[in-house]
């Protein structure tokens, strides 16, 4: 009988750990009916690592539904930038986690969506910019010139459009 017992409640407790709520159950989408005013559900985005959109139910009219969601990113990144300086010029470009040049263009990779970017003491416009397929090149850079080369994230551009993420910084100083 103890047995019996025990079996039965290690049965119950092992079953609930399993019940999901229907809400859990399928994931939520913008417009989709919800049960519960003010729930929110954490989506996590498959393709764009540390993208998630959180949605909110909310009441329209008689029914409740789940909001358009507010999607946030947090990224992080084993990318590298290399500098290689010659003269008055300076060629960027950016490297992945083995060290090798990216294809920022190629989807599905740990280089896609980044991009090369920089802040300055001087106008961008003041110092000729050639954009290479994977190298940006600034030459003309004057005694004094310092500030920061930047890895740059953003997303693919939604109706909106997007905000770049600068990922990491790399300061410059052009002393010669």
């Amino acid at each position: 009988m103890k047995k019996s017992l025990a079996a039965i409640s290690l049965s119950l407790i092992l079953l609930s750990g399993f019940a999901l709520p229907a809400e859990a159950a399928k994931l939520p989408s913008a417009g989709a009916s919800c049960t519960s005013k003010g729930a929110t559900a954490v989506v996590k985005n498959n393709v764009i690592t540390n993208q998630s959109t959180t949605f909110t139910c909310t009441k329209v009219g008689k029914k409740v539904l789940w909001d358009k969601g507010v999607t946030s990113l947090q990224v992080k990144s084993l990318l590298n930038v290399s500098q290689k300086w010659s003269g008055s010029s300076v060629a960027l470009s950016i490297l992945d986690s083995n060290g090798l040049p990216c294809d920022t263009y190629a989807v599905a990779t740990e280089c896609y969506g980044f991009y090369l970017g920089w802040s300055a003491n001087f106008i961008d416009s003041d110092r000729k910019v050639s954009y290479g397929n994977n190298t940006t090149t600034i030459s003309g850079l004057q005694q004094g010139d310092k500030g920061a080369f930047e890895l740059m994230y953003q997303q693919t551009p939604g109706p909106n459009g997007t905000t770049p993420i600068v990922v990491k910084q790399f300061a410059f100083d052009y002393d010669y």
